[in-house]
C-alpha cells in the first residue's frame, strides 16, 4: 500500500459532487468511485470481476470501515497504475466512516459545499419529483421541471445544511490535508484540486455530465413571488 494517497470528497446532495467526481475518474493517475455507501447499492468505479469481490449491502453496512478498507485494497488491484484513490461520502451517510476519515489525518479530505442553498433546495427537490439525478451531454433536452416550494421546509434544510457543515468545520478545525471548495468554484479551481491529490493539475478533463437545471433559479419555481418575498424578508438564509 506504499505510496497510494487516498481521498474522500466530504459534501451533501446536489452540490455538484457528481460533476467533480466524473471529472477526477477521468485523470490517468487517479480511482474515484461515487457513492461507496448509498443505502441501496454499491457505486463504485470498479469493473464487474472486481466488483464481484465486494460484500453484499447487509455485510457492508454491519462493517463500513472495514467495507472502505477492502474497496480501496481491490481497487489498487484493479487500477495499479493509479495512485489515488477516493470515493464520495454524505455527511449524513455512514457514521462510522465519517468519523474514520476525519480522524485520518492521511486521508485528504474534500469538503465540498454549496453557497446557494436554495439552488440546492430546488436541485434535490425536482430529482426527487422526476426521478433524474444525473444529465448527461448526450441526453435529449427536456423542459424545465417548476417545484412548488414550501417555506417551511427550505428553512428547515438550509439550517440542517449549515448545521452539519458548521459541526464538520469543529471537527477538522485543526486537521491537516483539508481543501475546501465551493460548486459555484468546480471549474476554476479543479487544478487546485489536483494538486492537492498530488497530481498533474494541468490535465484537461472534460465530464459526461451537464447542468441538468437552469441557472436561473426563478425558472424552477412555481411560486416564486412568495419565495422571492420571504427571501426579501430573510436575505440570509439564500446564501452563506
Amino acid at each position: 500500500m506504499t505510496g497510494l494517497t487516498y481521498f474522500c470528497v466530504l459534501t451533501q446532495p446536489r452540490t455538484g459532487s457528481e460533476y467533480l467526481i466524473s471529472l477526477l475518474q477521468r485523470h490517468p493517475q487517479i480511482v474515484c468511485h461515487r457513492e461507496l455507501f448509498n443505502r441501496d447499492q454499491f457505486e463504485t468505479s470498479l469493473r464487474p470481476v472486481f466488483r464481484s469481490q465486494l460484500p453484499p449491502i447487509e455485510s457492508r453496512d454491519a462493517h463500513p470501515v472495514d467495507t472502505l478498507k477492502l474497496v480501496q485494497r481491490v481497487s489498487q488491484e484493479a487500477y495499479p497504475r493509479r495512485r489515488v484513490i477516493g470515493f464520495k461520502l454524505y455527511l449524513v451517510q455512514a457514521p462510522e466512516v465519517v468519523n474514520h476519515v476525519i480522524s485520518d489525518d492521511t486521508c485528504k479530505l474534500i469538503v465540498l459545499d454549496r453557497d446557494d442553498k436554495l439552488a440546492q433546495f430546488t436541485s434535490l427537490h425536482i430529482a426527487q419529483e422526476t426521478g433524474r439525478w444525473n444529465a448527461f451531454a448526450a441526453d435529449e433536452p427536456r423542459p424545465q421541471h417548476q417545484i412548488t416550494v414550501d417555506t417551511k421546509q427550505l428553512d428547515k434544510f438550509i439550517q440542517k445544511q449549515r448545521r452539519l457543515f458548521s459541526e464538520l468545520s469543529t471537527h477538522i478545525a485543526k486537521r491537516p490535508n483539508v481543501l475546501r471548495i465551493g460548486t459555484d468554484e468546480l471549474d476554476k479551481r479543479l487544478p487546485d484540486v489536483l494538486g492537492f491529490l498530488g497530481v498533474n493539475p494541468k490535465r484537461e478533463l472534460v465530464s459526461d455530465r451537464v447542468r441538468q437545471n437552469s441557472p436561473v433559479i426563478r425558472d424552477r419555481i412555481a411560486n416564486w413571488d412568495e419565495i422571492s418575498d420571504h427571501l426579501a424578508a430573510s436575505p440570509a438564509l439564500r446564501r452563506g
